[in-house]
């Protein structure tokens, strides 16, 4: 990679090495990805405001908080390690409450939701 200053309020960056490429493509693949891990763990997350039915919550960044509703912070301890779809078949059993599988990619992307293992 090399990096010049270009002249203006910012520098020039130019992608020289071609090891960059394969990266670039994995990160790109990941966030357009609706693909969720087969083991769900919920992570440690903090309220940042709580409001009436909902709370903004930070897991991965203090910056970027997400707002989730009450009902759904209720069921997060649902994923602890139990396979996905027995963990949605639970929550829909026991609480009456169908999460889809954009929303659960959402609680990925944000870091509140991770694949067992790190993965």
């Amino acid at each position: 990679m090399l990096i010049r200053w270009g002249g203006g309020c910012s520098p020039a960056i130019s992608l020289s090495d071609a090891s960059w490429s394969p990266l670039t493509q994995e990160a790109f693949s990941n966030l357009l990805s609706t693909d969720l891990p087969p083991v769900l763990l919920v992570h440690a997350f903090k309220a940042v405001y709580t409001g009436p039915g909902y709370s903004y919550i930070s897991a991965y960044n203090s910056f970027d908080p997400v707002k989730l509703p009450k009902t759904l912070l209720d069921v997060l301890h649902y994923f602890d390690g139990r396979p996905t779809g027995g963990v949605l078949r639970s929550i829909e059993a026991e609480k009456n409450l169908q999460l889809n599988r954009s929303l659960l990619r959402k609680l990925v992307d944000f870091g509140i939701l991770s694949a067992a293992g790190g993965g």
